[in-house]
């Protein structure tokens, strides 16, 4: 594939997909528990290689579906740095769904560019403040505003892992059945839609306690 036409891409195969690309308001909070397909991408994505916030090694995982263009993704992302600070349980990865418009996802590749080089959160909040139309060619300024090396951060654009991590993320969220952002999955089940500060500690709560349970059917009788 051309890696220029990228975007068209993701955008013509989450049409091909049937999802339905839309940015949701605040939904209510309503499962309470992963379903079979979400605990297989749970157990298999902290091997992937996302982004996130949170130690690694943190044993409760949430993972944000969201997509740069959409306006409930920016206004829940200032609430998520707090969530982890006041939770250093939670790994919260983000996993990056194109699906609102094509640069979408050229807005995702600088992003995961900046990760090669540990820059992801603050290319993030830059990339989330331009608004507009994105582009491969905001890697200089880019670079610039967060202090990475500008030649590398464009070359890494365009690698094939990046691009490859592109397509499992869309594909995971499609076979979820993600049909908007933001979208919150986790032992708690997937959550749609924009959470504000008390419900994003409802979550980790939940997470917590399904971990209890989990650790407590464990225990010798």
């Amino acid at each position: 594939m051309n890696r220029r036409t990228f975007a068209l891409a993701v955008a013509g195969a989450v049409a091909g997909g049937g999802v339905l690309a839309r940015a949701l308001p605040t939904p209510r909070l309503m499962p309470v528990a992963a379903s079979p397909a979400e605990a297989r991408f749970l157990a298999a994505v902290p091997g992937w290689g996302l982004p996130g916030l949170g130690a690694a090694a943190a044993p409760l995982h949430m993972v944000n579906f969201f997509d740069y263009h959409c306006p409930y993704c920016r206004a829940m992302d200032p609430y998520l740095p707090a969530l982890v600070t006041a939770n250093p349980d939670l790994r919260l990865m983000f996993a990056d769904y194109p699906i609102l418009a094509p640069d979408s996802a050229l807005a995702a590749q600088l992003a995961l560019a900046a990760a090669r080089q540990g820059r992801y959160w603050a290319a993030h909040q830059w990339l989330t403040g331009q608004g507009g139309t994105y582009s491969l060619q905001m890697a200089a300024p880019l670079a610039a505003a967060i202090g990475a090396d500008p030649q590398r951060l464009a070359k890494d654009a365009t690698a094939p892992d990046v691009i490859g991590l592109l397509h499992r993320s869309l594909r995971a969220g499609a076979a979820l059945g993600i049909d908007g952002t933001p979208a919150l999955v986790s032992a708690s089940g997937l959550i749609e839609g924009f959470q504000g500060p008390a419900a994003l500690q409802t979550l980790v709560g939940r997470l917590r306690s399904h971990g209890t349970q989990a650790a407590a059917r464990l225990q010798p009788a």
